[in-house]
């Protein structure tokens, strides 16, 4: 049974395809992630990567394998301007690799270095693209009249907030993991019109990931707080 560790490497590794399902610096990439984001997340009754990161590599299918080659390959596909960043990603996942690591689980641990190096990387072109708009606006008989959306300076404040979410739900994870029994995490289920037993995992910390998970992509978040504060009066539930 995949220990806590693999856990937090699998959530980790999806949380970072979300953010450059929507944030990558090139369209290649940015369809890629997409697709592999929207495997990661299908299933019917909950996440697919919830089954991964509960179940082991064992629940990765040809679906996710497929998506994540193609991830992996978009990677290696970066223009010249990111191969500098880039390049100690890939250089890591050959490594990975190498060391007889599975290709998916490479694939996240790739993901999550190019969220740490592209996205900075990103902001900083925009923001000198912004700089170089207002030189040019103050040459003489020249005038700016629109910057286009995408060199607007708003990728740092999507990330920040991006980030921010992603902090709030991995506290409240924490706080069912630690402040809830099983039996009470049933309760919550049942609150809530869940399916405890469909929630991936065997033990604890993997139910409560999965129900975090769960509700996300249901648009649910709010709820599963409010059930949560009306058990745990006590505990801090900003979210």
């Amino acid at each position: 049974m995949p220990d806590e560790a693999f856990y937090e490497k699998v959530w980790n590794g999806a949380q970072a395809i979300e953010a450059l399902s929507q944030h990558a610096p090139t369209q290649e990439l940015l369809q890629a992630a997409e697709q592999l984001r929207a495997r990661l997340y299908a299933g019917v009754r909950g996440p697919v990567v919830a089954y991964i990161a509960t179940r082991g590599e064992s629940a990765v299918t040809e679906y996710e394998a497929t998506a994540m080659d193609t991830f992996v390959a978009a990677a290696k596909q970066l223009p010249s301007e990111y191969s500098q960043p880039a390049f100690q990603c890939l250089e890591d996942f050959e490594k990975c690799r190498t060391a007889g690591t599975s290709a998916f689980m490479c694939g996240l641990a790739l993901a999550i270095c190019l969220v740490e190096r592209l996205i900075p990387k990103k902001e900083e072109h925009v923001r000198q693209e912004k700089e170089d708009d207002i030189a040019f606006s103050n040459e003489p008989n020249f005038k700016v009249l629109d910057v286009s959306p995408e060199r607007r300076p708003i990728a740092a404040d999507a990330t920040k907030t991006k980030d921010l979410a992603n902090k709030q739900l991995a506290k409240l994870r924490q706080n069912l993991t630690e402040c809830f029994t099983d039996e009470e995490l049933h309760v919550l289920c049942f609150d809530m019109g869940i399916d405890y037993e469909d929630l991936g995992g065997q033990i604890k910390s993997a139910k409560a990931m999965a129900l975090v998970t769960y509700c996300k992509y249901r648009g649910i978040v709010p709820q599963l707080v409010e059930a949560c504060r009306k058990l745990r009066p006590n505990l801090s539930w900003e979210i």
